[in-house]
């Protein structure tokens, strides 16, 4: 047996007196009743939930008009997903402090080991615009000899050209290893400075 509740507004005035006509008019003495509330918006009560609302929240009532229990809604699917990454996250966030506290005992450590990293990788920058300059050198002797052997009308300059492509990708290569460096040295930068800053509020609290 379902009785429905048709107004919105009042319903905690209305409930006892339909618990009262449910209990009055089931066949089951010992059955409690149940309410829920359907896609309307509508509380129902009865002895059983339909199974389209079986996921909703719910309530549990005695014959005499007791609330005995109470079931919240099933998460969802995606509520479930979202929940299990969130505490993955934090339990990840919570060992990244660990380690952020372990590894250094003050904000000066933290300056000291991204200096000496960004330090590491201009001097890897320098080597690299070195290496360049040398190789610009040896493909500007390259075309000299090149432009040479044409103004002599030598035929076969297939050694030089082949030197001059290798050189050239050489010099290109090097171009990208230092942007790649350049790239680095910016996350290294702004990765310290995160740490520094979650450093400073893991030990001074409400700073």
């Amino acid at each position: 047996m379902e009785i429905k509740l048709v107004s919105r507004s009042n319903q905690g005035q209305l409930l006892a007196a339909f618990i009262f006509s449910i209990c009055c008019f089931s066949n089951d003495a010992g059955a409690n009743i149940k309410c829920w509330t359907n896609e309307d918006g509508v509380r129902e009560c009865g002895n059983k939930i339909p199974p389209k609302y079986s996921q909703g929240a719910s309530v549990k009532i005695s014959r005499g008009g007791v609330i005995i229990g109470e079931e919240e809604a099933a998460k969802s699917l995606e509520t479930i997903r979202k929940e299990k990454e969130a505490s993955i996250k934090a339990e990840e966030s919570r060992k990244a402090d660990q380690a952020l506290l372990k590894t250094f005992s003050s904000t000066e450590d933290l300056i000291l080991a991204r200096n000496r990293k960004v330090e590491q990788i201009d001097k890897e920058i320098i080597l690299l615009e070195s290496r360049i300059m040398k190789l610009e050198e040896n493909l500007q002797r390259v075309q000299l000899r090149i432009d040479a052997n044409e103004k002599e009308a030598i035929p076969d300059n297939s050694d030089l050209d082949e030197n001059a492509q290798l050189i050239r990708h050489q010099i290109r290569e090097s171009q990208q290893f230092i942007k790649i460096k350049e790239i680095e040295r910016d996350d290294i930068s702004l990765q310290f400075a995160k740490d520094i800053d979650r450093f400073n509020k893991l030990v001074k609290p409400g700073k």
